[in-house]
């Protein structure tokens, strides 16, 4: 639904929507405090100069914006009880000053009624969602057998050493070690201030840095900032440990990293990757499978029991059967399975979720078929054969409903809901999707999220695994039409998540689709990648109401870029134009407008504003009015912008615009 036009003051007299009909009040009066405790923003104009204001601090504290100079800056008001006509007045006379001024705080500075300048990071609503740094993942079990790469780490990091890299093969337990090393080093240091950054959904290089600060709580950052600057801000000058996991599919964007190291002194980075970072501050800690047991003959139960790729085989074991242990009898064919093994954390989870069905020695058996047919694929490293294959023997004791479901999980980047599994997944429509997911879970091919305890938990594949799924995707030609099921369930769901236009409740809303970001990234390379028509239009589906979240969340380049890309594929046809392109376009002049690009705001606005009157879309006129009203005044044309509302108002009034 579109909103009204923002309330305006002009001179002292305030002039707002309610209840479909125009009402005023003046400034300062009684009747104006009563209105701001519900308000969500208004414009100024006056004489000094103009602004737009939004509460924050949930609505405790109000701030002024205004583009100068291509920069957008802000004035801290104070509370509503302090929005006296001087006070507006006095921030309009601070917001004209067009020389560049240093970032202001994040704290407010007191009630003296003096407005601090400053940049702001992206649009006020988006504010509300920066905030803490990204917590680190939940450990599953207790890291076993890393006591030398702990104290390696900790030694050079100690030793001054800004950037590790923990290198090695898939699954050979990196980020566990990571998040050992974080917990150990946050514990040592208590002002250290640790983000974590995963990059496994990422298939773009040039998202690095918008991942990285958002894990530093700067889900706002504006990428006209740049970053080291943001960051510095940030940090204040404590020092900081930045987790960047999973580097390998976005090395290019590795250049941030060594940019933020080189202008922020107090940062070190801990990366993990299954190569280097190749960056000249870079110290590179391989990480080598779990040490294997002795084999020879005269080894006691004791011994094996503290080797720890025995110890994590029946530390898993004992997840899926409790009754499971290390006896006489069965603990040759552990060790040996461990060996076979090599040692990778990933393949010995796989295995030891196998031992409810089977018992160490018929699982040895088995799994020593698996390593000799992998063993024939030569061009593969041998660690990679040997993850593999367990994978793959994991694979092959699945029902056909189970690898079914398994195969089809591997289109979701970066997890998934029960729903969307159950819709995309589900092997048959009469299908029990959630016993199913279940299975997977049980044999430790699909992990559950161990942060996400609420009703709506969050599945995911580890990488290796999510690899070899999307390979047994593609050999089975069910592809296609399941990215297609993928790209169209997320395009109902940020359809009935978002509209076009940002709103006080929207950010609460969006709150479903944060998680889902590379899930709508792959949504979008979808349609790009069918070349039709027909993915074209679908793909403005899913951009126009995303148009609003990228603004909210500070994802403004992100999402100018795929906004220009749908309508380039889907041009107009004369003068006619589909409604969602239309919204993409007005979307798109939202978001130009953010970056300070008001020329090509106001093109895209003008255009869409034109083709909304044609086709009698009122709401979509009403939006591009508003939007080419607050792009006249980043201009300060203030004639202009008061000709866009005039014509906005009486047709929002009419169709009960709210």
């Amino acid at each position: 639904m579109a909103r009204s036009p923002l309330p305006v003051i002009h001179h002292t007299t305030l002039t707002y929507i309610e209840g479909g009909a125009e009402r005023t009040l003046e400034v300062g009066s009684s009747a104006w405090y009563a209105w701001l405790d519900a308000a969500a923003g208004f414009t100024y104009i006056g004489d000094a100069g103009t602004f737009t204001a939004h509460p924050e601090r949930e609505a405790r504290y109000w701030k002024a914006y205004r583009w100068v100079g291509g920069c957008r800056r802000r004035a801290y008001l104070g509370k509503a009880e302090g929005l006296s006509l001087e006070r507006l007045a006095a921030a309009a006379a601070e917001l004209a000053v067009s020389a560049p001024m240093a970032a202001g705080p994040q704290e407010p500075p007191g009630d003296s009624g003096r407005a601090v300048l400053g940049k702001v990071d992206a649009p006020p609503k988006a504010r509300e969602l920066a905030g803490a740094l990204t917590s680190l993942p939940a450990p599953v079990g207790q890291l076993l057998g890393r006591q030398r790469e702990r104290a390696l780490a900790r030694e050079l990091l100690a030793g001054g050493a800004r950037l590790l890299t923990l290198t090695g093969p898939g699954g050979v337990g990196k980020t566990r070690l990571a998040v050992a090393l974080t917990g150990e080093l946050n514990a040592d240091l208590p002002d250290l201030q640790v983000a974590w950054a995963d990059l496994t959904p990422l298939r773009e290089p040039g998202l690095v840095p918008t991942a990285i600060a958002h894990a530093f709580g700067l889900v706002a950052w504006d990428a006209r900032v740049p970053l080291a600057e943001a960051l510095g801000a940030r940090l204040h000058g404590q020092p900081a440990l930045l987790v960047l996991d999973n580097c390998e599919q976005v090395l290019e964007g590795a250049r941030a990293v060594g940019q933020l190291l080189d202008a922020v002194p107090e940062l070190m980075v801990l990366a993990t990757s299954r190569e280097p970072l190749r960056l000249r501050a870079e110290q590179e800690l391989p990480v080598p499978p779990l040490p294997l047991p002795y084999l020879g003959y005269g080894e006691t139960l004791a011994q094996l029991a503290e080797n720890p790729a025995v110890r994590l085989l029946v530390q898993r074991a004992q997840l899926v059967d409790p009754r499971f242990d290390l006896t006489e009898s069965n603990a040759r064919a552990v060790a040996e399975i461990c060996v076979h093994l090599d040692g990778l954390p990933l393949a010995i989870e796989l295995a030891a979720a196998r031992t409810k069905l089977l018992p160490p020695e018929a699982l040895l058996v088995r799994l020593d078929g698996w390593l000799d047919l992998a063993a024939r694929a030569r061009d593969i490293p041998h660690r990679h054969q040997t993850v593999r294959a367990a994978i793959d023997w994991s694979y092959d004791l699945l029902t056909a409903e189970e690898q079914a479901m398994f195969r089809r999980l591997a289109v979701f980047v970066g997890g998934c809901t029960i729903e969307a599994v159950a819709t995309i997944c589900a092997p048959r429509p009469e299908s029990d999707a959630l016993d199913c997911l279940g299975a997977l879970v049980d044999k430790n091919l699909v992990l559950r999220e161990p942060d996400t305890v609420g009703a709506d938990p969050r599945f995911r594949l580890l990488e290796p695994v999510r690899d070899y799924a999307l390979d047994s995707l593609t050999a089975s030609g069910e592809g296609p039409v399941t990215r297609e099921r993928h790209a169209r369930f997320f395009t109902e769901l940020a359809q009935r998540v978002g509209g076009l236009v940002p709103d006080p409740t929207q950010v609460r809303h969006f709150a479903a689709l944060e998680p889902e970001q590379a899930n709508l990234r792959a949504a979008l390379a979808w349609y790009l990648e069918s070349g039709t028509t027909e993915a074209a239009e679908a793909g403005l589906r899913l951009t126009a109401p995303l148009a609003a979240f990228w603004w909210t969340y500070g994802s403004v380049e992100e999402g100018v870029r795929w906004c220009g890309v749908m309508l380039e594929r889907a041009p107009v046809a004369g003068a006619q134009a589909s409604l969602a392109w239309v919204k993409t376009a007005v979307g798109a002049g939202l978001l130009y407008m953010s970056k300070g690009e008001d020329e090509r705001a106001q093109a895209l606005l003008e255009h869409g504003l034109a083709l909304a009157r044609a086709e009698g879309w009122h709401h979509l006129v009403v939006e591009a009015l508003d939007y080419l009203s607050s792009v006249a005044l980043h201009r300060g044309e203030f004639e202009v912008a008061r000709r866009w509302l005039e014509e906005a108002l009486p047709l929002a009034r009419a169709i009960g615009s709210s």
